[in-house]
């Protein structure tokens, strides 16, 4: 793709290329996004199991040592662990692959986190009279809620899209701030791109897609 900047003369011109990586590039980029929505996804589907099975046992349970347990914790309970790890990892090595492509895995999986486990208090406040979880569900919510309304205030299509294509070209953040750059850097200005509606639809896509799949198998493991 060939971009052209004019110059302060008029028959001065400029001429740019602007990088394209390849399709080899863009099946990472979207592989390490659909690997952090995978492990996000799966991982939320199992601490939720496992905290209701908790709940239905009172909120509170042991296991193993060397004296009376009055309640045995539910066989799942050690998902809740392993679901947290699993998907911290998930989104660590999504982030290294997938380089700034495809849905904010930070910003929407820590809303899917809090917020899931707010609402599963609150159900235990409206179910068994759990003042404690009335307190600790709105906290919850409040902390997922509050760090995505912000981010997408501040930057809608970032969080939705990514800061850069599959194929590795950069997309422009405003038009105020890419028509600043032109007057002082013509030529990183000349490298930036708009996103179409293909970029849309990769990002979204893979979202969709991969949460869903996270959804059903974190459902079967269960």
């Amino acid at each position: 793709m060939m971009i052209l900047i004019s110059g302060s003369q008029p028959a001065a011109t400029t001429e740019y290329t602007v990088p394209h990586q390849g399709v080899r590039h863009a099946l990472r980029r979207m592989l390490g996004s659909a690997i952090a929505w995978f492990s996000v996804s799966a991982a939320v589907t199992l601490l939720a199991a496992a905290m209701l099975s908790l709940m239905a046992v009172g909120g509170s349970c042991a296991s193993g040592g060397p004296y009376e347990i009055a309640v045995e914790c539910p066989d799942n309970a050690y998902l809740a662990p392993v679901s947290i790890v699993g998907g911290l990892i998930g989104v660590l090595a999504g982030l290294m692959i997938a380089g700034g492509f495809g849905v904010s895995v930070l910003g929407f999986g820590w809303l899917a986190l809090f917020g899931g486990l707010g609402s599963i208090f609150l159900a235990g406040f409206v179910l068994a009279g759990d003042t404690t979880g009335l307190i600790v569900g709105i906290v919850f919510i409040l902390m997922g809620v509050v760090p995505i309304a912000g981010q997408l205030i501040a930057a809608p299509r970032q969080t939705m899209l990514g800061r850069i294509r599959a194929t590795g070209e950069q997309y422009y953040t405003s038009k105020a701030e890419y028509d600043h750059l032109v007057l002082i850097n013509a030529g990183k200005a000349a490298t930036l791109v708009r996103p179409r509606a293909i970029d849309w639809l990769l990002s979204l896509g893979v979202w969709v897609g991969a949460s869903a799949l996270g959804a059903a198998v974190g459902s079967l493991a269960f």
